[in-house]
This record gives C-alpha cells, structure tokens and sequence, in this order.
C-alpha cells in the first residue's frame, strides 16, 4: 500500500495511525469538514464479504454510546474502507489515537471502576444483541476527549454473532486458554465467556499496570494502534503483511500454569471488586460469568453493597456521637446555669460536647448518608445547637462556633429541600442561614468567609424566590447581594478575577428577573455595563487566566445579545455576536473544556447573525455565516453521535441554508432541496426516543412541506 491513496471526499493524511495484517487506519478529513479515522484493507488480505458482516453488525449496534461510530463505508471501491469516528491528539507534529493503554496503571482506582463500568455496560450491549467482540483489549477501546473521558469499543474485525464458527481469534495475551485452543468454537455461548476472560485482563492491567499473567511476554504487546493485531499476527514480525502463527497450545499452556491471580501490592482496589475481576479470569469457563451482562449486574451489586455498607457505617457512628454530644452538652448547661462561673469539670464537659457537635455536623455535611431518619438528625442537631446557642455570652468564641454550626445546617437542609422542590422551606432555611452569617459579620467584620457564605446565600434566597414565581422579590435580593459585593469595589478599573465572577453571579440573573418584570431597558444598561467592565478587566488579565476570562466574557456577551435580538435591536445584536465570534476564535488553543465551551458560542453566535441577516434579506451574509457555522455543528455530532440536541441544531443548519437560496431559478432550487433532505437525514438519524417527540415530527412535517413547495415548482 506505498501507492498514493485517493478516496472520494476524503483527503488522507500521512503517517497512519497504525496498522495490521489487513490494512491501515489513516486520519483523514471529509469533504473539508471533519476528521475520521479511515480503515483502508488491503486488497489481497481481507475477506471482504465477512467485513461487510462486520460493518452490518457494527451499525446495528452503533447507538450506543460506548460503541465508536460508523460513518461511511465502500467495500466496493478500489481500495475498500470505512470511516469511523477519530479519536487522536495531535503530539509533537504527529497524531496518536487516543486509547486506553495510555491509562493503564496510571489511574486510581476509582477512576479506573467508573471505565471499567462503562467499557463492560458496552460490551454487554453488544452480548445482548449476541454479537461476541473475540479482541478485546486496550488498543481496541478508544477515549474521548471529554473531562473524564468516556470510552468507545472499537475493531469488530474479529467479531460474530453466537452462532457462527468461522477462522481467526483474539490477541494472546487477552485470550482465554479454550479460545487460544479452539478459535472456531465460538457458538453456543463459549464466545461469550471468551469476553468475560478478555475484560477480566483488560481490567486488571487497567487498575495495575500488569497483566494477570504472562506478564514476561507483555513486550508482545502493540505500542500502537492496530485494529488486527491477533494470534495469527507476530507483533515482532517486521513485515505486517506476512503474519505466522502463534504456537497457541503453548501459550494456552502456560496461562493455565499460573492458575492464582497475584495483585500487586498497594493495590487499593476494593475486595468486592477484585472479586469480581477474579471471576473473570478463571482459567475454567464454566466458573467465570455467562456472559458481559452478567459482569454488568455483578458490579453494580458491588457497587450498591459497599454504598449501602458505607451508609450504615457512618450512621451508627453518628447515632452514637449524637448522643454522647447532647448528653455532654445538657449536663454543662446544667452545671452552668446553678453557677455564675463554670466549674472546671462543666468547662471540661463542654469543650468536650463543642468537639462533638463540631465533628457530627462537620461529617453530616460531607458524606453522603442513607437513612430514613436522616433529616429528622439534621433537624435535631439544628434544634440542639440553637438551645446551646442561646445559653452562651453573645461574644463568647464558641458561640461563634456553634453559630457557624447552626448556619451550616441550616443551608444544607435548605439545599436539599431546593433539590427536591420544596422551594418554600428552602427559602425559610436560606433566609435562616444568611441571618446568622449577616449577624456574625456585624459583630465580626474581620470574618471575611462568613461574609462571603452570607453573599452567596442571598443569591439563593433569590433563585427560590424564582422558582417561587417572585420575580420581584428575587431582582431586590439579587441587587442586595451586587450591593454587598461591589461594595468596596472601583467598577472604573479592571477587577481581579474573582471578583469580576463574583459580580457577575449577581448581575446575569438579575438581568433575567428585571426583564421578566418588564424592565428590558434595565436589564440591558445592567448587561452592557458589566460587558464592559468585563473587557476592561480583560485587558489586565494574567495570561495564565485569559481562558476562563474570556469564556466568562463570552456568557455575558450572549446574554447581551439575546436580549437584543428580543428587543429588536439588530444592528447592535450583530455587532455583540461578531465580538463572541472574536473571542472564541483566541480560544481554539485553549484546554478542551473551554475550546469546546468557545465552539458551542460560536456557532450559535453564527446561528444568530445568520437569522439576523435572513430577516434583513441580507442573504449572502446570511448564507456565509450558516456555512461557517455547518462544520461546528458537525464536528459536535462527530464527538457526541447519540446526542438529539446537537444532532438537530445539524439538521437546522442545513435547512437554514435553504432558506438562502433564490427558489425562483431552477439551479438553485436543487440545492436549496439537497440541504432539506440532508436536514431530513439528520432528523431521522435521531434515536427513536427522541426522534418521535412531537416537536421533532413537527420538524419533519415542515421540512417535508417544504420540499413538497420546491417540487411543485418544478413540474
């Protein structure tokens, strides 16, 4: 394969990615828009029609969100390929596919249990549909750029159903002993179990680093990515393209000769979970699990039976405290209000009930406890506080304490109240908690954290009044808090960060409740002061904190925008989005959190100057702006396949981009109709959940309409 490559709508970029005995995996780039990764076979090598079996099995199971995506395929060109979603980094020059090897052993445990959950909810997607995977390993199971990465199984080269027997097997070292042995034996559910073993070693080296056995041959295995690399394929073997065999009886042989499982030590991987992984691995097919599915089940009972456990844990052991806490706490009350002083021992007593109560509340508000009475404890421990609270000089330092206290519990209970729509208790909580942190800051000034708590529950007390319908209400408090934060600001020069975010906080959403209360023009002069108090800040920002600056500019500006666009302000709604497209443009360089948050502002910046210019009848600028804005939004389907939201705001570029076009000359009827069908291909690509919502039909209805009017004008 050293001729030069041309595949329609493809440009292909040089080196590959990897490759196998059967072709290679190039990165490649369709039609200018977006990367792939381009599996190119090898003429003499592949069974073609057994890789079209592939692909069939590949698109049936392509919904799910932990199989990688098919995009297109031609067994029938010359050469044959497929295009699957691209998961590479770009490293010194070169670009490098993106697979779980890379964190093997170099995760912790509980990181690599959440991967390990996911890659088995996959694979037992694809046993469901009895489909048996036959390689699975690291180089096979691709990561996503998100924040944590989420993992895609990729190579079905070696796959089939339950009931075929055909040639070929998996990589040695991810092979179970039977399936080294007998590779065509695969029916009657012996490939399942092939799996189970696979995943087993797959997650043990994932959480240490090491396979579970043979660990002496583990230079055998692929540094690159290689969707063939099998036991029909020596990875020492300079020329991929002239593959020998494994002695597979020997390497059999020699898995069943280390028969105990040994896991390093310092693992810190839970017992339940070893277990687990344990069965896996068992050298007999009939101990291990039937099939993924089995696997799936086995690890969420782990992971129930050790929440569960941690749960009633931690509730004895506040039960216990408790009671000690208030027990302690009564008898130095006791003992305190028979005398003027505190005997030494009533002192002793409580310090003792301080650390106590300190300590309950302190883990109340950070573990995650399960009990059927658990807010009738926080209710008692709030109760108990107040009452301790109420016999202690007002200026004593532990009245200090215990206040803190009761205002800690008193936010937590109005947050889980919030959380649960009980917004008129959240509000009473909320309310409660910011009285005694304002109380405090007036007898205390110089207790700035308590100061800021009590800022940040006045917003909260102002997004109750939201949910409470009190829109009123809500802009007063939201205005006592910017009150309170600006207070000791000059809004004439650049802010530190911090406090620009915290302005902020107050500003967007008292914008949004002054425009709800019929004050648009407020809410705007609100909008544009902050935008410029944002960019005159931006001027004196670190470059260290240029990212988070700008995307925050950025939330301020569409906010901006959108309420111009509703006031009927086009020119200066123009004007604010083609300052977001700025922006975002000195952010493509950025981390993939914030680049990703700059590409979703830009392309609706560009959906919205496209509308803007399509209502002015401006229909080269409008057509400009929604062909800049197509490949963002297909680059955000690329990443997220099974996502409705960006899927449709595909669908509508494409169909805003018919509305360009001047429907009266014939030439441009036919493209105008090209981009309704593709929007009709999007809309129908939907997962069937979302694809039958009605406002979903809707969109069908009216783009089917639409294409109907552009037939009718030409007959």
């Amino acid at each position: 394969m050293n001729e030069p490559l041309n595949i329609r709508d493809y440009q292909i970029h040089l080196p590959p990615l990897g490759e196998g005995a059967f072709g290679r995996v190039y990165r490649a780039t369709y039609r200018g828009i977006s990367e792939r990764a381009l599996k190119i076979f090898r003429t003499p090598s592949v069974n073609l029609s057994q890789m079209a079996r592939e692909l069939e099995k590949l698109s049936s199971v392509a919904e799910h969100a932990g199989i990688v995506t098919l995009h297109d395929f031609d067994l029938l060109s010359d050469p044959p390929y497929y295009a699957m979603g691209l998961h590479a980094d770009q490293v010194d020059d070169a670009w490098q596919t993106r697979t779980l090897d890379r964190l093997c052993g170099q995760v912790d445990h509980r990181e690599a249990w959440r991967l390990l959950r996911n890659i088995a909810d996959a694979l037992a997607y694809l046993h469901r549909h009895h489909i048996i995977h036959c390689d699975i390993k690291p180089s096979n199971i691709l990561l996503t750029d998100e924040i944590p990465p989420s993992v895609k199984i990729c190579d079905f080269g070696q796959s089939r159903t339950d009931f075929d027997e055909v040639e070929l097997g998996g990589t040695p070292l991810y092979a179970s002993p039977e399936q080294l042995r007998r590779p065509r034996e695969s029916s009657d559910g012996r490939g399942f179990r092939w799996d189970v073993y696979s995943f087993g070693v797959v997650a043990f080296k994932l959480v240490t680093g090491q396979l579970p056995r043979l660990r002496k041959y583990s230079e055998l295995e692929r540094q690159s990515f290689d969707p063939e690399a099998s036991i029909v394929e020596d990875s020492g073997d300079p020329d991929p393209a002239a593959p020998r065999r494994f002695d597979a009886e020997r390497l059999a042989s020699l898995i069943e000769e280390e028969a105990e499982i040994v896991w390093p030590s310092g693992c810190r991987l839970a017992y339940t979970y070893r277990a687990i992984i344990e069965r896996c691995l068992e050298l007999s097919p009939k101990d291990r699990f039937t099939d993924m599915r089995e696997v799936l089940l086995a690890m969420q009972a782990g992971d129930h039976y050790r929440q569960a456990r941690r749960a009633r844990r931690l509730n004895l052991l506040f039960s216990l405290l408790l009671a000690a806490a208030l027990w302690a706490s009564g008898s130095a009350l006791l003992q305190a209000s028979r005398a003027r002083k505190a005997s030494q021992e009533a002192q002793k007593a409580r310090e003792q009930a301080e650390e106590l109560v300190h300590f309950i509340v302190y883990r109340l508000n950070r573990e995650d406890i399960s009990s059927p009475g658990k807010d009738e404890l926080f209710d008692h421990i709030a109760e108990n506080a107040e009452t301790y609270l109420s016999n202690l000089p007002a200026a004593d330092d532990r009245s200090v304490t215990l206040m803190r206290l009761t205002a800690n519990t008193a936010a937590l209970r109005a947050r889980q109240a919030f959380d649960k729509g009980e917004y008129d208790l959240a509000l009473a909580k909320f309310q409660k908690a910011y009285e005694i942190r304002a109380n405090l800051v007036q007898k205390a000034p110089d207790l700035q954290d308590l100061a800021v708590a009590a800022e940040a529950n006045l917003l909260d007390i102002a997004r109750a009044y939201e949910k409470l319908g009190d829109p009123f209400d809500a802009a007063k408090t939201y205005e006592k808090a910017l009150e309170l934060r600006t207070k000791n600001l000059d809004l004439t020069k650049p802010l530190p960060r911090q406090a620009l975010s915290q302005v902020t906080e107050c500003v967007l959403p008292l914008a949004h409740v002054l425009q709800e209360n019929g004050k648009p023009d407020e809410a705007l002069a609100r909008l544009t002061e902050l935008s410029s108090l944002h960019r005159l800040s931006l001027t004196a920002t670190p470059s260290h904190e240029i990212g988070g600056a700008t995307q925050s500019f950025i939330s301020v500006l569409q906010a901006l925008a959108n309420l111009q666009v509703e006031q009927s302000q086009p020119s200066e709604s123009a004007k604010t989005f083609s300052e977001i497209l700025d922006l975002s443009e000195n952010l493509k360089n950025s981390p993939v959190s914030v680049r990703l948050a700059a590409e979703a502002a830009e392309a609706n910046s560009l959906r919205s100057l496209g509308m803007i210019y399509l209502s002015q009848e401006k229909t080269d600028s409008a057509m400009a702006a929604f062909r800049d804005e197509l490949p963002l939004r297909q680059l955000t389907v690329d990443r997220n396949p099974g996502e409705p939201e960006a899927r449709i705001a595909l669908a509508e570029v494409y169909a805003n981009i018919a509305s360009c076009f001047d429907l009266t000359q014939t030439s441009t009827r036919s493209v105008a109709l090209a981009h309704l069908e593709h929007a009709v291909d999007e809309i129908g690509m939907l997962p069937s959940s979302a694809r039958e919502k009605q406002e979903n039909q809707q969109r069908l209805i009216n783009l089917h309409n639409r294409i109907s009017r552009i037939l009718e004008m030409d007959e």
